[in-house]
């Protein structure tokens, strides 16, 4: 199935690009053919219970979509970049703050961790990581795979610091 699965995602040749792109317009609108799509592969994993997530103090969040253990949300930058495309190369400690670099960093600069400073003009990244109704600044650190390990409703790089390295995710 393993190999099925990967010409689904990413054909090979033209008959496969063409099956692929018929069952996706049929399955809009014809339950019998949406079985066809495997939900495994159009929905994240959930690693809610990872002995990887972090710890972090309990926060009025507005939602559980980047909750430790789910995959990090996509956003649009207010400079136009698209915020998964910071992730990858090593850990990314997303900063939410109302003023450019507000944090106390805490010593969070290394080579394994990027800053990458997330301001309110960037509207649907703070509704999409829960941020702006009751937590007005916060800390989201993401595993270089893109999914979340843990959040902060505060500015302390103290925590986050601590945080991994009690962890022995940051040695």
């Amino acid at each position: 199935y393993g190999a099925k699965s990967t010409e689904f995602m990413a054909p090979p040749n033209f008959a496969w690009k063409l099956m692929r792109e018929a069952t996706l317009r049929l399955a809009a609108g014809d339950a019998a053919v949406r079985s066809l799509i495997n939900p495994r592969q159009s929905a994240p994993i959930r690693y809610v219970d990872s002995p990887l997530n972090l710890a972090a103090p309990p926060a009025a969040w507005a939602n559980d979509l980047a909750a430790p253990g789910m995959a990090a949300p996509e956003a649009l930058l207010d400079d136009g970049r698209h915020l998964t495309r910071q992730f990858g190369a090593q850990f990314v400690c997303l900063v939410f703050a109302a003023q450019p670099d507000s944090i106390a960093h805490g010593g969070l600069h290394s080579a394994d961790l990027r800053l990458v400073q997330v301001l309110p003009a960037s509207a649907q990244a703070w509704d999409r990581y829960g941020l702006g109704r009751g937590v007005d600044n916060a800390l989201v650190l993401v595993r270089p795979d893109g999914y979340v390990i843990g959040r902060w409703p505060s500015l302390d790089g103290d925590a986050v610091r601590a945080a991994m390295e009690t962890s022995g995710v940051w040695a």
